[in-house]
């Protein structure tokens, strides 16, 4: 079957390619296919055995090679001269199976094996007119044909059009300038990039979308979506920095027209002079200050305190009624169940409330009233809390001061207006704080990083101590609220939806001294349970409360929204508004969504630090050593936050700190290379 020296065709990649017999047996054929070593084959590999026989093999491999491929360019000759759709309509009407040799005899003048072998290739490649047949080739019907020729045609018809997209492409890629719109027959092709870039190979398309990048520029990367993407941005589809993240589930920032008109419609109507209800009780003479960045553009909560004859602190925390604007059947109410949430990226956000209500009439703003729940209690001495009470209210906030106003005037007092309330709610702060480590809280003390890019595309790095006198403020105030707001719920019978967290099957034990050590919160983080969501009040271990809701950002937290709607049914009267399984049904369903913006938020601030890293290659980092991970360990960058895995190159402990060299930054590969 495979006489030595003979000329072998086989199909190596789709191609047809000619090789010289060494040997065979049961399975496979030996050949020289290169002049290197001699290669075994399988022998659903061959497509043809000519019975044509090279000269000189024993000299050298490469000679004969040399004669398996002129003789196979001879072969090409005879089969470009081949007539297979004359050779069809001679013999369609007789049917029947005809031997390769006679067909052969048939088709050209040539005569013997190179004519057999010229008409095995031409009837190999052929996909219309003949089938292969018992003992030889038959033609096939003419209603076969006929359909075939039509697909052969629209298959003809795609691959010019391909080419045509491809060669637009090339031009385009070299123009000086986008087009403001693609002409109709490349914009499949375009999509079909898209695709590639936002899905990769797993796409249905991803094959096709690869074969098309590698006509366009032949170039060979181990991520093709990212030279699918390096394309379009090239072309104007994507910008730089696009977050395909937002489009691959589909956020839009653009609010629905429905609710852009019910929100024109709501700030009208709560644009002042307002007539107040009269069970809105009017805190109006309350100094209340709201504590924020600077940049913060939604403001919905804002404090205040005095102290009693006994010494103990009357806190009052007003947060804006957004429930008051945001029906729960209306446009704004589901489209903000929709988005569950404010996405807050580096680069924007994108809100859970239209503009004109989060940023205007719903936000808290000085000197204007304003509608507000109004929750108080008393802070003992011990910590403990008494005499807690929500009400719908009026407010008029006095100011707005940041993180660091507040850390000034709280480090020296001087004669600011505020010295005092800020002063009695830091006390009232620090006295909550003790009593939730004493029922043991875990108070981590873990920096924030403040990512923002500026509008000329710098980024900003701010790494945010946690140590802050106003963060500790203000964070033991939302947590008391937001604790003893579940308590009551509970205690009057108001539907909620309760966040709890079970202790960790490990016990934590951590000191003080590391409450501030990234390798000892990594640790302890890995062994923590996940919170969960309940319709019955239990036990925070993480924040040490005995039950625990989120009432405190209904602005950007459809959660609280929700909650708030609740509390204002029963407050006005006794019934809240959603029973318990609806209550469940929403917040598991935007708790799915907010899981996933914490995904987007993280991604987004990793990718922009790398971004920021790539002007630093050749700087030395700080790592902390979290964890050894097979052969590589997980390290800490201490100064920006983020997680990467390195190979050193020296013995390094679970728990050191080293430094290492930003070698390479690679922001869309998601990939920071760091030399140690």
């Amino acid at each position: 079957m495979f006489p030595e020296n003979a000329i072998v065709f086989l199909d190596i990649n789709g191609q047809l390619t000619p090789a010289v017999a060494v040997s065979a047996d049961s399975n496979a054929v030996t050949v020289w296919l290169s002049d290197k070593q001699p290669q075994k084959i399988k022998l659903e590999r061959v497509l043809r055995v000519s019975r044509t026989k090279v000269s000189g093999f024993a000299s050298t491999p490469t000679k004969a090679l040399t004669e398996a491929n002129a003789y196979l360019k001879t072969v090409r000759d005879v089969v470009a001269e081949l007539d297979l759709q004359a050779l069809w309509e001679l013999l369609v009407e007789e049917g029947g199976e005809y031997a390769l040799d006679f067909l052969a005899g048939l088709a050209t003048s040539q005569q013997g094996d190179l004519a057999a072998d010229a008409m095995a290739i031409c009837l190999l490649e052929d996909k219309v007119y003949f089938r292969a047949a018992k003992n030889g080739f038959s033609p096939n019907p003419v209603r076969s044909v006929e359909a075939k020729r039509i697909q052969q045609h629209a298959v003809s018809q795609q691959e010019q059009e391909e080419s045509w997209a491809v060669a637009l492409i090339g031009q385009l890629l070299l123009a000086p300038s986008t087009p403001a719109e693609f002409p109709e027959p490349l914009r499949k092709y375009i999509q079909l990039l898209r695709d590639h870039a936002l899905a990769g190979p797993d796409h249905p398309k991803g094959a096709k979308a690869i074969a098309l990048l590698e006509k366009i520029d032949g170039g060979h990367v181990d991520a093709t979506w990212l030279r699918a993407f390096d394309i379009l941005v090239r072309l104007g589809v994507f910008r730089e920095h696009e977050n395909l993240d937002l489009i691959r589930h589909r956020l839009v920032e653009e609010f629905p027209a429905p609710c852009l008109d019910e929100a024109v419609r709501l700030q009208a109507k709560f644009q002042s002079p307002v007539v107040w209800p009269s069970y809105r009780v009017d805190l109006r003479d309350v100094s209340f200050v709201a504590i924020d960045d600077a940049d913060t553009r939604d403001v919905d909560d804002a404090l205040t305190a005095h102290q009693l004859e006994n010494g103990d602190i009357c806190v009052s925390v007003a947060i804006s009624d957004a429930a008051e604007f945001v029906e729960f059947h209306s446009a704004l109410g589901t489209e903000a169940r929709r988005r569950a949430s404010s996405l807050y990226l580096p680069d924007r956000i994108i809100p859970m409330l239209p503009p004109l209500l989060s940023e205007h009439a719903v936000s808290l703003t000085p000197h204007r009233e304003q509608a507000v729940l109004g929750f108080s209690f008393v802070v003992q001495e011990d910590g403990t809390t008494r005499d807690f009470a929500v009400v719908e209210a009026i407010a008029n906030l006095r100011t707005r001061l940041t993180y660091d106003d507040v850390d000034a005037v709280l480090a020296e007092p001087g004669q600011s207006t505020y010295a005092s309330a800020l002063s009695l709610l830091e006390n009232a702060a620090l006295r909550l704080r003790r009593r939730r480590r004493r029922q043991g809280a875990l108070l981590l003390r873990q920096p924030d990083f403040k990512i923002k890019v500026a509008s000329d595309g710098k980024v900003l790095i701010q790494k945010l101590s946690p140590d802050l006198r106003s963060q500790v403020l203000v964070s033991e105030m939302m947590i008391t609220t937001c604790a003893l707001t579940a308590e009551y719920c509970r205690r009057v019978g108001i539907p909620t939806v309760y966040r709890w967290q079970d202790a960790p099957e490990e016990g934590v034990d951590i000191s003080e001294d590391q409450q501030a050590d990234p390798v000892a919160i990594h640790q302890m983080l890995r062994r923590m349970r996940r919170a969960e969501l309940s319709l019955q009040a239990r036990p925070h271990y993480g924040l040490g409360v005995p039950a625990y809701t989120q009432v405190t950002s209904p602005i950007r937290r459809y959660q609280d929204l929700v909650m708030h709607t609740q509390i204002k049914g029963y407050l006005r009267d006794g019934h809240s508004p959603l029973g318990e399984k609806e209550m469940l049904t929403v917040f598991a369903e935007v708790e799915n969504v907010g899981s996933m913006y914490n995904r987007l938020e993280k991604d987004a601030k990793r990718y922009w630090t790398l971004h920021y890293l790539r002007d630093k290659i050749g700087e030395v980092v700080h790592l902390a050593v979290l964890r050894d991970v097979g052969k590589r360990f997980l390290v800490e960058l201490v100064d920006y936050g983020i997680q990467e895995t390195i190979s050193p190159t020296r013995d390094i402990q679970v728990g050191s700190r080293i430094e290492a060299v930003i070698a390479e930054s690679l922001p869309r590969r998601d990939r920071l290379i760091l030399r140690t």
